[in-house]
């Protein structure tokens, strides 16, 4: 659901053309989420007498992952590396590496970064922003 899309009116609008989930954004505020979800449980209860429209909602929630902060790349905080698919990358939770990163090695600020993530476990770079 997109931010037209939790007025009454909308909500009312895709129910009747079939919507049975309604998909909610994590970037979305929770003052979103909950209008979004009031209406829709306004509009199903209004739909309740009339057994054609009358289903039920389900709502599913895109969440994301943990976002963890990774150093300064040496020369600028503006600086930019290419990764290579395939080529390794190191994680260093070593100080020292702080602002020294580069395209081999990069300094993550999360200590607990080993009890959380496993052994050959995928890591996403980069948020899309």
């Amino acid at each position: 659901m997109g931010p037209a899309s939790p007025s009454l009116e909308m909500v009312k609008k895709t129910i009747k053309s079939g919507m049975n989930v309604a998909h909610l954004n994590s970037h979305e505020t929770h003052k979103y989420h909950v209008e979004a979800i009031k209406n829709m449980h306004t509009v199903t209860e209004s739909c309740a007498s009339y057994s054609i429209l009358y289903q039920p909602i389900a709502v599913a929630l895109d969440t994301k992952g943990p976002e963890i902060p990774a150093a300064l790349l040496k020369g600028s905080g503006t600086a930019e590396v290419e990764l290579k698919k395939g080529a390794p990358l190191k994680f260093t939770l070593d100080n020292a590496y702080m602002e020294k990163c580069n395209k081999n090695i990069l300094w993550l600020d999360y200590k607990n970064v080993c009890k959380v993530v496993e052994v050959s476990s995928k890591i996403y770079m980069d948020d899309g922003c």
